[in-house]
């Protein structure tokens, strides 16, 4: 049986779907801004990207990052690593997660 080429465009499809799902917002500008201290800037546009990007990890993580209150930032940290065990950013979110709970014990 000869396969059709209707099959492999359907395979194209879904290799094409499942490509483009697995990409992630680039942050790299607004880590570039944090690091030229412009955070503020950076901060004011959270709430877009949330919108624009309801299910980014990299959006979670840059959310974690600018969050000042150390309890507040680890529970997103833990929801990144939860969500997305895989993502570019979770392996720092569980460093900072565990630094977070060393500066807590060291203050004991």
């Amino acid at each position: 049986m000869k396969p059709s080429y209707s099959n492999y465009f359907l395979i194209l499809i879904l290799i094409s779907a499942l490509n483009v799902r697995s990409q992630d917002l680039d942050i790299t500008p607004y880590l570039q801004k944090i690091e030229a201290g412009e955070k503020q800037e950076v901060i004011e546009k959270i709430p877009g990207l949330k919108k624009t990007h309801p299910s980014s990890s990299s959006v979670i993580y840059l959310e974690a990052l600018l969050t000042e209150d150390g309890e507040k930032a680890f529970q997103i940290y833990k929801s990144l690593v939860d969500k997305f065990p895989n993502s570019k950013y979770a392996d720092d979110a569980i460093y900072r997660i565990y630094t977070y709970f060393s500066a807590i014990d060291k203050n004991r």
